[in-house]
């Protein structure tokens, strides 16, 4: 997700930037602006293939990019409008991978599952 921002951004400004750049510039450069609505518009596109066989209620994004969400969430909820799903972003942000690990290895040594 982070490589597609910088490609997007780069491809229209010939400019090379980090996300966090690029979210903290989107207010004043349409150019990182589009970028985000851009992923949000693919991101709910590859949703939309993905969980159609699934139809779930909620899908929970994690990872650094969440914490640029209000960027691109809009536009990834707009692609999946006429779907019953909520998109909410974690509270564990890119904490969520490490937490899930510690949680499985828990119950696996332990005897649960």
């Amino acid at each position: 997700s982070s490589r597609a921002i910088r490609r997007y951004y780069e491809e229209r400004t010939g400019k090379t930037r980090e996300v966090a750049e690029l979210a903290a510039a989107a207010v004043s450069d349409p150019a990182a602006s589009s970028a985000f609505v851009v992923f949000g518009q693919r991101l709910g596109e590859a949703l939309r293939q993905t969980l159609v066989g699934f139809s779930p209620e909620v899908v929970v994004l994690g990872g650094g990019i969440s914490r640029s969400a209000h960027l691109f969430l809009p536009a990834a909820q707009q692609e999946l409008k006429d779907l019953k799903l909520q998109l909410l972003v974690s509270k564990l942000l890119d904490q969520a991978p490490l937490v899930g690990a510690g949680v499985a290895w828990f119950r696996q040594s332990n005897g649960s599952r």
